[in-house]
């Protein structure tokens, strides 16, 4: 008979074998299509339904979300077109293109889109999706591999290829390093010295006032000098 700890041991690696087998790769997940649809109940007080509907088909995505019935917001990215940009399908085509990087602080359009694209597809899929997502044949899975895509394309500028081989590139991350850069004075620099010039920087000097033994010394010479001495 096996002992309990042995059999919870043998269940974590059946476990961690069936995660393995069930992982997409870079490729699985690029060159899948399918189309999911997530719902659940939202505010106000759970009677309406937040619903969010993921459209793939290979390098495409239509993303659209319902809260309320006029709440409406649908957008469509295509992960391997440049230059990177989100097309809102919502009436007229709207095209945003990425001019510069996002982050926290970045107010322009594009960025703005881009978060409000990633907030419901984290809040409104990811929380609420069935399944695991490391089996891309789940609601989980489906969502999760859409939501990998869109973060390389749209926050790394990864532009991919249906007809190229990837290997972890969904899994990277972004290195996002803010530098706060701080004015400090900078020292005088020193007198540049020329060729030849050995000698430092001559120092001006106090001037030397007279004693009163050097006075009577003068006077001394004066009075001694065959010039002005008559006989």
């Amino acid at each position: 008979m096996l002992s309990s700890k042995f059999r919870k041991i043998i269940l974590i690696l059946i476990s961690i074998c069936n995660l393995s087998l069930l992982a997409y790769t870079d490729n699985e997940c690029l060159g899948s299509s399918y189309n999911v649809t997530i719902k659940h109940k939202g505010q106000p007080f759970g009677l309406a339904e937040n619903i969010l509907t993921v459209e793939k088909d290979v390098c495409i995505l239509k993303v659209s979300h319902q809260q309320l019935k006029f709440l409406n917001k649908s957008w469509m990215i295509d992960v391997c077109r440049e230059p990177v940009h989100i097309k809102g399908t919502k009436g007229a085509v709207e095209i945003i293109k990425k001019t510069n990087g996002c982050s926290s602080r970045s107010t322009d359009e594009f960025c703005g889109k881009f978060k409000t694209l990633r907030t419901l597809i984290e809040d409104d899929g990811l929380i609420f999706a069935e399944g695991n997502k490391e089996n891309i044949e789940s609601d989980h899975g489906k969502v999760y591999c859409s939501y990998q895509l869109l973060n390389a394309y749209l926050d790394r500028d990864f532009v991919f290829s249906s007809s190229r081989k990837y290997a972890d590139v969904l899994n990277a991350k972004k290195k996002e390093v803010e530098v706060e850069v701080e004015q400090e004075s900078k020292p005088i620099a020193p007198r540049p010295v020329m060729e030849g010039d050995s000698s430092p920087e001559p120092t001006p000097s106090a001037p030397v006032e007279p004693s009163e033994s050097s006075d009577e010394n003068n006077r001394d010479d004066q009075k001694l000098d065959p010039q002005t001495t008559t006989f």
